[in-house]
């Protein structure tokens, strides 16, 4: 596959890949450090037997199929080999997600009542405060952890695009980084609210906590563009 182009999440864009390793991987990123800079960034390496491999690059096996066929035929393997990756997989990730964290003895209790019959539209809070450094991304994460321990499918998602504030969140709810995990906000971040909403309907969370950004005032009334996070969600949330 070389010269082919996958596709995936970077969210790597600091720092540098040091070393003697061979590059098999650039990813094109439009924007890095929150300024329109588009670059070309190492972002994959492999040994010199080529039989491992490093990447930067998140999703490329779920959203490449290729690749995977790619990495199957390498290992001389078949279907039904990869079948049974596939189901080995599954009950991995199933204990791995049934414990808040790593190694904390915490673990994920059976789906509370009536989590079967969640509405195609989760309810959504947002956690919004007076200024930055005020401890949202503290909030966030306790109640992520929290909610999580009782057995909700609990969604996070980051007002702009500073989505590294709900990594912790991330860490302990087991869920990876999704397309429509950043609300845009004054023309920075992912998605507007409409395909945001419309994206986490298959999800099937029982609840999708938003974390804010700066001030829940901050930028506001600039106009039609918001600028705010209140005027980001309202009135589609509840603001704490």
């Amino acid at each position: 596959m070389i010269g082919k182009k996958i596709t995936g999440f970077h969210c790597h864009t600091y720092g540098n890949i040091t070393g003697d390793a061979i590059p098999i991987l650039n990813s094109l990123v439009k924007r890095t450090n929150y300024k329109d800079d588009p670059r070309e960034i190492l972002s994959g390496v492999t040994n010199s037997d080529g039989n491992v491999v490093g990447l930067m690059l998140h999703g490329a096996l779920d959203e490449n199929p290729e690749l995977v066929k790619n990495i199957i035929k390498f290992l001389d393997g078949n279907d039904k080999e990869l079948s049974q990756i596939k189901n080995a997989n599954k009950i991995l990730s199933k204990k791995i997600k049934s414990e808040i964290g790593i190694e904390t003895g915490s673990n994920v209790k059976e789906a509370v009542n009536g989590t079967s019959k969640r509405s195609s539209e989760p309810k959504m809070i947002m956690i919004a405060s007076t200024g930055s450094d005020s401890g949202k991304t503290f909030l966030t994460t306790g109640l992520v952890g929290a909610l999580r321990k009782k057995g909700y499918n609990v969604g996070v998602i980051k007002i702009g695009p500073d989505i590294r504030d709900i990594v912790p969140s991330l860490y302990l709810n087991k869920q990876k980084m999704e397309k429509f995990s950043s609300i845009q906000i004054g023309g920075l971040g992912w998605k507007d609210l409409s395909n945001v909403l419309e994206s986490v309907k298959s999800k099937n969370y029982d609840l999708v906590i938003i974390e804010g950004v700066m001030s829940i005032f901050t930028g506001m009334l600039n106009e039609k563009v918001p600028f705010s996070s209140a005027e980001s969600l309202l009135p589609q949330t509840f603001l704490f």
